[in-house]
């Protein structure tokens, strides 16, 4: 895991740095200060991808906010869609919704448990896709030093169009094969520390969702917008401090990775479960002679920890099968 962590990172950090170019030793001082604003974009982008992920719809609030009101009015028509008011208020909104339900909800839990089903179900994986990815797509092609999205993947695409550099006096095209792997890479490694990162922050709202104790998701979800809050300030307090906050972010993730991918299938069973018996009445007749669905935790040999699978009773034994009925491990049956 530690060798994962690494790879990620030393791609990442070393991807974005700008290509070396022939300088004498009276352009040393332009170089060192090039150096540290790259720095600073690298730890920039790092640690709004990360934040985001952690907490989309907090994420894209905060974001939107800040870049529209720190920008002119000139600049605001060439920002992303969710830096506009009309895309953050509606978030917002959606997001008061949200803590009317976990605080005012927390008093009427058969009001408040289908609401939180629906928000694993649905409201998490459309933050993912709609606030997450684009947010991550922006701040590659800033990196990038591209006009839009559109020119890195004209880029990508191999477009006879040529991508220009955005600003700079050495502003070139961007055709060459290491800019197209410049690209490739910083687009492959953020979408996996998206979805690495959204994963576990996903985990708190099925934690919540399972928890039987009222209230206990305030709990989760204020732990997890501290993060947000902890990357958030710590980067705009000095850059190196705030990457190197998101990197900690970033390894813990990888290490819980595989956990979190778990309770997103099991948040997912269990929310159309709760959904479907609660509003269309739909219910399971539960028999010993079916199998039930279920995660290997350990005790059955050559069954990996976390695979998902069908788990039945033979006699004196407990078989662990694929959907195929492919048996992958026995255990003991007790009781």
């Amino acid at each position: 895991m530690v060798g994962r962590t690494g790879v990620l990172v030393l791609t990442l950090v070393f991807c974005c740095q700008p290509l070396p170019a022939q300088s004498s030793a009276s352009d040393q001082t332009g170089d060192s200060a090039n150096i540290m604003n790259r720095g600073q974009q690298i730890s920039s982008a790092v640690a709004t991808v990360t934040s985001v992920s952690v907490s989309p719809l907090v994420g894209v609030c905060v974001l939107g906010i800040w870049e529209h009101y720190r920008s002119s009015k000139a600049d605001r028509e060439k920002l992303p869609l969710y830096t506009r008011p009309v895309f953050w208020i509606p978030v917002g909104v959606l997001l008061v919704l949200i803590l009317f339900k976990d605080t005012v909800g927390g008093f009427a839990p058969l009001v408040k448990k289908p609401l939180d089903a629906i928000e694993v179900l649905l409201v998490n994986k459309a933050s993912l896709i709609l606030i997450a990815f684009p947010v991550l797509f922006h701040e590659v092609a800033q990196l990038m030093g591209a006009r839009s999205l559109s020119d890195v993947f004209a880029l990508l695409l191999g477009s006879a169009q040529p991508v220009v550099y955005a600003a700079g006096p050495d502003a070139g095209v961007l055709h060459t094969a290491s800019r197209v792997a410049l690209g490739a890479i910083l687009l492959a490694v953020g979408s996996i520390t998206v979805v690495v990162v959204w994963l576990v922050g996903h985990a708190f709202d099925v934690l919540a969702l399972l928890s039987p104790f009222p209230f206990v998701d305030l709990l989760l979800k204020g732990f997890r917008n501290a993060i947000f809050v902890g990357l958030a300030v710590t980067a705009a307090i000095n850059w190196k401090l705030g990457l190197a906050a998101s990197l900690l972010v970033i390894a813990v993730s990888l290490a819980l990775v595989g956990w979190a991918y778990r309770l997103l299938v099991f948040g997912v069973r269990f929310s159309w479960d709760l959904l479907r018996v609660l509003i269309m009445e739909w219910r399971r007749q539960p028999s010993s002679d079916k199998p039930i669905l279920a995660f290997a935790a350990r005790g059955l040999s050559s069954v990996p920890r976390r695979t998902y699978g069908k788990l039945s009773r033979d006699s004196k034994e407990l078989l662990f099968s694929n959907a195929d009925d492919l048996v992958w491990g026995r255990g003991a049956a007790s009781g």
